[in-house]
């Protein structure tokens, strides 16, 4: 077998070994008031899954509120107005319809409150096109409060699928044998 030949195939075979599927696609975002950061975190679902994502659907979650963060089981253990909805396709947050009153319909993007409000977060959407910010134990109010999705990160494997798929180009360009002229006489 030629040398170019054994360079392929040893690239084909470490990228078959190293390319498994991924098992989780990771997304940053952030609320922000102009350029100040209201609140940021970030995410975890299985690579593959697509649609609306709700929290039954993710494998982390992270996110810090004015110095009081929470994670995945601690929105588990709140149980009013939960909401989490992620886009997959147009990678942003969804609003919900979360609570109608005698001030009209919020909905949120995203949002967990224990049954006696002291504890968690709450981001709605107002009629006026307004973003609330309202985590307790700490309580603020923000306008013109938007969110941002940072693209998700590409997996370890699909960096180790690129990096190995260019060494194999290198070596078989650069192990490439030399065919000797044939001169005539």
């Amino acid at each position: 077998m030629s040398t170019v030949r054994k360079a392929w195939a040893a690239a084909i075979a470490a990228t078959t070994f190293l390319t498994t599927p991924a098992v989780a696609t990771t997304v940053d975002f952030a609320y922000l008031n102009g350029s100040d950061s209201v609140a940021a975190g970030s995410f975890s679902y299985a690579t593959g899954a697509a649609g609306v994502l709700n929290y039954g659907d993710l494998t982390a979650f992270d996110l810090s509120i004015s110095g009081v963060t929470y994670r995945l089981a601690d929105v588990q253990a709140l149980t009013e107005y939960v909401y989490f909805g992620y886009d997959t396709a147009a990678n942003t947050f969804v609003t919900s319809p979360l609570l109608s009153g005698p001030a009209g319909s919020f909905t949120g993007s995203l949002s967990a409150l224990n049954a006696t409000f002291n504890h968690g977060f709450f981001f709605a959407h107002v009629p006026t096109g307004e973003f609330t910010e309202f985590s307790i134990p700490v309580t603020k109010f923000f306008t013109s409060v938007t969110f941002v999705v940072a693209d998700p990160l590409p997996e370890p494997a699909t960096w180790t699928m690129m990096v190995f798929g260019l060494g194999a180009i290198g070596g078989a360009m650069r192990y490439r044998r030399s065919v000797p002229a044939i001169v005539s006489g």
